[in-house]
């Protein structure tokens, strides 16, 4: 992340591949999570590629990781 004059810049958005990367499964399941509305910011570009920001990513790990917790309790 950079910062310019107080002005904060958030990190370029994922691609779906990225995304699976990220979260350790493929982008068939990455897929499945974007339309099961997983990541609420995901948007489509101009060239008609889903991008998910890298927030709504970590806000997904965050939560998996809370309930794989729960779970083992």
């Amino acid at each position: 992340m950079v910062r310019m004059r107080g002005v904060r810049i958030l990190p370029r958005p994922l691609t779906l591949e990225q995304v699976g990367k990220r979260l350790g499964c493929t982008l068939l399941e990455a897929t499945a999570l974007l339309h099961a509305k997983s990541f609420p910011h995901a948007f489509l570009d101009c060239d008609n590629h889903w991008r998910v920001p890298v927030v709504d990513v970590e806000a997904y790990a965050g939560r998996a990781s809370n309930s794989k917790r729960h779970r083992s309790l």
